[in-house]
């Protein structure tokens, strides 16, 4: 399995395992504590660095499903939480975080239009959470593993000239 995909497929999992549980965002401590094997990877995400260092600009797009605005007590949902976080660790990088919403839809169906998702906004990186709305209609991990390998090769195919 080729670095890229290992970590497209690393952050799909990890969103998924953030959003699966049902509880209420009013019900969460007041901060996350993530398991340290969860915060780091063998694998590296060149053009990330490559734009954060030359370019001082990071541009990321959550493809996500409802649970992607989901609140906290502080009134902000995760994608806002990532990108306050990003502008503090990357400071003098303009951090822009912006999110698609999917709602109840398969990764499937996602799949199918993860190119025109990027094609206007010119993303640096994408987190797709995915996997939810799999899991309850109980699609087959196979199949579900194939979609989510149809929309990574979405996503890295090059831009048509």
């Amino acid at each position: 399995m080729k670095a890229g995909l290992r970590a497209v497929l690393s952050l799909t999992m990890l969103a998924g395992l953030v959003t699966a549980n049902p509880a209420r965002a009013e019900d969460a401590p007041p901060t996350c504590e993530v398991p340290s094997y969860l915060l780091a990877s063998e694998n590296s995400l060149p053009k990330v660095a490559e734009a954060v260092k030359t370019a001082q600009k990071l541009d990321i797009l959550v493809v996500g499903s409802r649970s992607s605005t989901i609140n906290t007590p502080d009134g902000t949902a995760y994608p806002g939480r990532l990108e306050a976080m990003l502008r503090e660790k990357l400071s003098g990088v303009k951090i822009n975080v912006n999110v698609e919403l999917q709602i109840k839809k398969t990764a499937e169906e996602v799949a199918a239009g993860l190119s025109k998702l990027v094609e206007g906004k010119k993303p640096t990186l994408v987190i797709w959470q995915t996997g939810t709305v799999d899991a309850t209609r109980s699609i087959d991990p196979d199949d579900f593993r194939a979609a989510v390998d149809d929309g990574v090769a979405a996503l890295k195919a090059p831009e048509p000239t």
